[in-house]
């Protein structure tokens, strides 16, 4: 719905920009009016969205560009194959490294010794009370994603118990999307105030940073205090992002949400929420539009008395797209992430692969994360190791290697230190690598183009008897769509 509250009339092509992607559409809107209007999107596009808030942008005929976030809706109730697969993207973030503490202990993260004889918010219940023998919560809106948390702990975020933020090690991992769920204390802050921020850092540098406001972003957590009034979750929210009221011609501006009296403050609330009889629990969403390397996540509290009690944490990361294949929801080639075909972290990544002779094994080497090398019997070991047949989805028409090793050598006509891709068939050779002269993990690409369908093998292989810069090894391979 688009409602033109101008005296102008707004005519020609809009465009709604979403997923990576541009959907024009024409608009006809007379002064003081609105129209309702469709944008087909395909269906191949659609596991490009996330579960719960998409970012979008809407770009009038008359150069106005707005903010909108977009959900899938019945789209996910009405295709469990999509959700499913939506689904199968969220993985747990864990909290173990933070210490937790009871809910019961809730008000040491506010003291006020000037207050109340002490206490901090008298008469005010635990805020996961209603949650006794409970490990697991789905929250409105956000069906099929399922936190988990321990019974009636959380991680606190508060300076009076010197827990000033929340730092998690996100190890470099393809993220899309974070989902926080948390509870919020405040006092003493102004209507609409900045209570808090999260932080997403890459390698070197921030990737998304968001500030929290109180209402808005998060609620007062109590839901029973007469302090509760000051909470956004305690209105109906049919829609949280309806439009307002129609202007008249006379009215410059809408009486909901002119401080300080709130009239309607449901129209104030964006994050979702979970209530329970004695309180209000928030999900903070973190929308990155598309898969990124994060190495961080900070959550810390603006100044010194807003706190936080996190019960869990949630990320999006690439799907396996092989449980897509031949399926409608398959996203074109170019909008899809790295498929993983290997990876080597222990001995039970081995599975299927072949060995010949004992040099092959997975182990760290040279400082280096572990990998599949021809270490185990030190350099002069000789062997190779085979990998289990593979397909590459159409479209998939590049493999990423990371690969380390030595020097090869050229043995009647055969390098000595090399991955080659082969066919699974016929064995023949395809296409080859050498050994990159290093021990440092780096990324190195094999064309792929016109292979698709084909099963394919990966043959490593060390043939160097040398006692120096005499193995090879490999970390992860992934297929990829290159434009």
């Amino acid at each position: 719905k688009i409602r033109n509250n101008s005296r102008n009339p707004v005519k020609g092509m809009a465009l709604l920009q979403t997923i990576r992607h541009d959907f024009p559409f024409e608009v006809t809107l007379d002064p003081r009016s609105e129209g309702l209007y469709t944008v087909e999107i395909p269906a191949n596009l659609a596991t490009l969205f996330s579960i719960g808030d998409n970012q979008a942008s809407l770009v009038l005929p008359n150069g106005e560009q707005h903010d909108l976030v977009l959900t899938l809706g019945s789209a996910l109730s009405q295709n469990p194959g999509l959700r499913d697969y939506l689904v199968s993207r969220i993985v747990d973030i864990p909290l173990d490294a933070h210490a937790t503490m009871p809910d019961t202990e809730w008000a040491s993260l506010r003291k006020h010794p000037e207050r109340h004889g002490g206490v901090s918010w008298p008469s005010v219940q635990a805020p996961m009370t209603a949650m006794a023998g409970q490990t697991r919560l789905t929250v409105p809106g956000l069906e099929g994603l399922e936190f988990r948390f321990n019974e009636r702990r959380f991680v606190p975020v508060a300076h009076d118990v010197d827990r000033p933020e929340l730092r998690l090690d996100l190890e470099g991992q393809l993220y899309k999307k974070i989902y926080i769920l948390m509870f919020t204390l405040v006092d003493g802050h102004e209507i609409f105030s900045p209570i808090g921020h999260v932080t997403l850092r890459g390698e070197r540098k921030v990737i998304k940073a968001r500030t929290l406001y109180f209402p808005g972003d998060v609620d007062w957590f109590d839901a029973s205090h007469p302090a509760a009034a000051m909470s956004t979750a305690n209105q109906e929210r049919p829609n949280r992002f309806d439009l307002l009221p129609q202007l008249d011609a006379d009215q410059s501006d809408w009486a909901e949400g002119q401080a300080p009296a709130f009239p309607q403050a449901e129209y104030w609330a964006s994050s979702r929420v979970h209530r329970t009889d004695v309180s209000n629990l928030n999900v903070v969403e973190i929308d990155l539009k598309y898969p990124m390397a994060l190495h961080r996540l900070v959550l810390e509290p603006v100044g010194p008395t807003p706190a936080f009690g996190v019960l869990a944490v949630m990320g999006e990361v690439p799907g396996d797209l092989g449980n897509l294949k031949g399926n409608r929801w398959l996203p074109p080639a170019k909008f899809r992430p790295a498929r993983t075909l290997f990876g080597f972290n222990t001995e039970a990544d081995l599975a299927g692969w072949k060995l010949e002779g004992q040099t092959f094994a997975v182990s760290a080497a040279v400082g280096q994360p572990a990998s599949l090398n021809s270490l185990a019997q030190g350099e002069t070991g000789t062997g190779s190791a085979t990998s289990p047949p593979f397909t590459l989805l159409k479209g998939e028409n590049l493999l990423e290697v990371t690969l380390q090793g030595g020097t090869s050598q050229k043995v009647d006509g055969s390098e000595n230190l090399s991955l080659r891709l082969v066919d699974a068939k016929t064995g023949k050779v395809l296409k080859e690598l050498t050994a990159p002269g290093s021990h440092v993990l780096t990324t190195h690409k094999i064309p792929a183009t016109g292979l698709e369908g084909r099963p394919l093998r990966l043959l490593l292989q060390d043939r160097n008897v040398s006692d120096s810069y005499a193995w090879i090894g490999i970390r992860n391979v992934s297929a990829r769509a290159q434009p």
